[in-house]
């Protein structure tokens, strides 16, 4: 589930915690309000981020992907391709990598 935040209008002025968001999911538009105390008390609990994965499960299985061939799918957000592990050398091994020529931000350390 890909989400980006196209809009955030707080209710009643400057300091106001109510706001009225546009979000596009998947293509899809939608309006919502919330604040943030609203979204700091929900819970981050096992079932939550079950949840959370089920419904990352259920919008490709909507596209069509089989269950069989989820290992190795990013199910919730884009943002998990830029990190993934590559095998390039054996363990063990240092190794400098410089020049890489890629535009990427937010390179975790060892990659």
């Amino acid at each position: 589930m890909s989400g980006i935040c196209t809009s955030s209008v707080r209710k009643n002025g400057p300091l106001c915690d109510h706001r009225s968001l546009a979000v596009n999911l998947d293509g899809e538009s939608f309006s919502f309000d919330t604040g943030e105390a609203e979204l700091d008390a929900m819970p981050w609990d096992t079932e939550s981020k079950r949840h959370f994965v089920l419904l990352g499960l259920r919008r490709l299985r909507f596209m069509g992907l089989a269950l069989d061939d989820a290992p190795g799918i990013v199910i919730n957000g884009g943002e998990g391709t830029n990190v993934k592990p590559f095998t390039l050398f054996g363990p063990g091994l240092a190794i400098t990598k410089t020049n890489i020529g890629t535009t990427y931000i937010s390179i975790l350390p060892g990659f």
